[in-house]
């Protein structure tokens, strides 16, 4: 095929082939002020003494510490909405209790025993760094990072429950483990590396029906080069679960850009 008249245009189509201590304020406002009882308590209504909480609203913060029966006393602006996080050396919430348009009230914060996921992610060659870890409660995330150098990912303190670890990294199938928490876990999750198959396709589409390119180069982000047949077509192995660049180059040809995502569902 030939192309005349100035430098064409490459258009590219890529197919998937399955294969109560007041703290300091540190802001305030001239508002009129309410005061706010808190009681933190376990899930059995128990009262969490020595609990440290700190009340943060648009302008300013207050923190407080809980007395042996729970309770402690925080002054707020009126109607303002007041995130109050709470902390206690055995007890944890996993999310921060908000109050709305804070008025004279009592509040009870319920805590809950604390435990903590630890979990380390290999694959065939040993630990696997920097893989996406999402921690969720009842379909809420609690935690989510990437693992460390070791393969490692620590949650922190969090509620002792039952959660819910996906891990997912480009070139692996993803991997969903259930675990429940009574303390610390500490877990090894395996990931299995995944590939499909891409073709490729290089048109022209100055003609109709657009008519096929061959042998212009198709390069492929942290995969390779290969060219195109006199067809225009293309196949290559590429990663499950990863965004591809591919950059379409020939002679008096605009170079064509654009990124296919390949998912682990496109695999057989």
């Amino acid at each position: 095929m030939s192309h005349t008249g100035g430098v064409g245009r490459l258009v590219v189509v890529a197919f998937l082939v399955v294969a109560a201590v007041t703290g300091t304020v540190s802001a305030t406002n001239q508002a009129e002020t309410v005061t706010l009882t808190v009681s933190v308590v376990t899930a059995d209504g128990n009262p969490v003494g020595s609990a440290d909480v700190a009340a943060t609203w648009d302008d300013g913060t207050r923190n407080v510490t809980t007395a042996s029966n729970g309770k402690a006393f925080v002054d707020v602006p009126a109607n303002a909405t007041v995130r109050l996080d709470v902390s206690h050396p055995q007890y944890v919430r996993n999310e921060p209790y908000v109050v709305s348009n804070a008025s004279e009230r009592s509040v009870e914060v319920p805590m809950f025993p604390r435990g903590r996921i630890v979990a380390t992610v290999r694959d065939s060659n040993g630990p696997v760094a920097g893989a996406s870890v999402v921690v969720r409660q009842s379909g809420a995330i609690v935690a989510s990072g990437q693992t460390d150098a070791d393969g490692q990912f620590d949650t922190g303190a969090v509620e002792q429950d039952e959660y819910g670890v996906a891990v997912g990294e480009r070139g692996y199938y993803r991997n969903v483990t259930t675990v429940t928490v009574d303390g610390t876990e500490r877990i090894d999750i395996a990931l299995q590396s995944g590939s499909v198959t891409l073709e490729i396709r290089v048109v022209d589409p100055h003609f109709s029906p657009p008519e096929p390119v061959g042998n212009a180069t198709i390069q492929i982000d942290s995969v390779g080069e290969v060219r195109s047949l006199a067809s225009g077509e293309t196949t290559v192995r590429v990663p499950v679960n990863a965004d591809l660049a591919l950059t379409v180059t020939k002679p008096a040809y605009e170079t064509n850009e654009t990124t296919v995502r390949i998912r682990e569902s496109d695999a057989t």
